[in-house]
């Protein structure tokens, strides 16, 4: 029974006393429940500001976090003011042209290169075509001329000598491979001291002697000087290289199929096989065939001539022994 009902049946039988006691228990009640109440306020409040106290905590750290990466990286991205950098070190690291060159033999250079007090350190960066050489300084004047011994990692031969800082070939001042020695440019004729050719291809090859009837690996490689990639057309290569001299001229022949190919900016190098064989024979006619195949070359001196399907400038042929 509830406390109305219990109330209104005691006011029917007239009992004062017990109504005013039950009246005192619901008020009682009543004041508990509104204690009860508030108490669940004030915990979901507690609760709202707890949370909110962790995200502020959170965010806190996060933010530091991000501070304290960004206090650990930038000594590596910040590049100084240089009112910020010693007087001295203004041109720490800075690479310079180079002067010109001189060749001691196919595994030494000289560098001539203007200096400050201290001879600059000569960087050197060698592929199958080049020799780049960079001058690298470490204080503010450049007062004087200096010459730095470079050795290469592998023999000069043809290779061109190229400054990495603007691309231009490096001027010899004397080839000393040679006797007596070249004075102002290279012994193999190799060009010095100008600008490279905006398109331009060679021929290299392994080694200049093969015996008769056998075949040799080498490669032709162009130099895109153009700014642009090239577009031609072949099947299967660009390029073949033949032998041949004035008693037997060179053959080649091309597959019937159509392929484009792409020659890039800058260096790239394409495979061909030279043979030390004729690439025809007929049994009616010269030269005959030994066995159903073309026979041998005879020996003596040949030149290794490249013919192609691409728009390069065609190198000069190589001078190869047959014996």
């Amino acid at each position: 029974m509830d406390v109305d009902t219990l109330r209104h049946a005691l006011d029917e039988a007239g009992n004062r006393s017990e109504i005013e006691a039950v009246s005192a228990l619901e008020g009682v009640r009543a004041r508990a429940h509104r204690r009860r109440r508030r108490q669940r306020s004030l915990a979901s409040v507690l609760a709202v500001v707890g949370a909110v106290g962790v995200i502020v905590v959170l965010v806190a750290l996060v933010r530091s976090g991000h501070t304290q990466e960004s206090v650990n990286i930038s000594p590596s991205t910040h590049t100084p003011s240089t009112s910020s950098i010693p007087a001295a070190d203004t041109h720490n690291r800075e690479a310079h042209a180079v002067d010109g060159v001189s060749i001691r033999d196919d595994r030494h250079l000289v560098v001539d290169a203007g200096c400050p007090s201290d001879a600059p350190a000569v960087h050197t960066t060698e592929t199958r075509s080049k020799v780049r050489l960079r001058a690298v300084y470490t204080a503010t004047t450049l007062l004087c001329l200096k010459s730095v011994s470079v050795t290469l990692k592998s023999p000069l031969g043809r290779r061109r000598i190229v400054d990495a800082t603007n691309g231009r070939l490096v001027s010899v001042s004397a080839d000393r491979r040679c006797s007596p020695p070249a004075e102002g440019q290279r012994c193999d004729g190799v060009p010095s001291g100008t600008n490279p050719a905006p398109l331009s291809a060679r021929i290299v090859l392994p080694s200049k002697t093969m015996a008769a009837g056998s075949s040799m690996s080498g490669s032709v490689i162009v130099e895109n000087n153009t700014g642009s990639a090239l577009h031609a057309t072949g099947c299967t290569s660009l390029f073949q290289v033949a032998l041949g001299n004035d008693k037997i001229s060179p053959s080649v022949a091309w597959l019937a199929c159509l392929q484009t190919f792409t020659i890039p900016v800058g260096e790239s190098s394409y495979p061909v096989t030279i043979d030390a064989f004729y690439s025809w024979c007929s049994s009616a006619s010269v030269p005959p065939c030994t066995d159903g195949h073309p026979p041998p070359l005879p020996p003596g001196e040949y030149q290794a001539m490249l013919f192609q399907t691409a728009m390069v400038p065609t190198p000069p042929p190589i001078a190869v022994r047959v014996t």
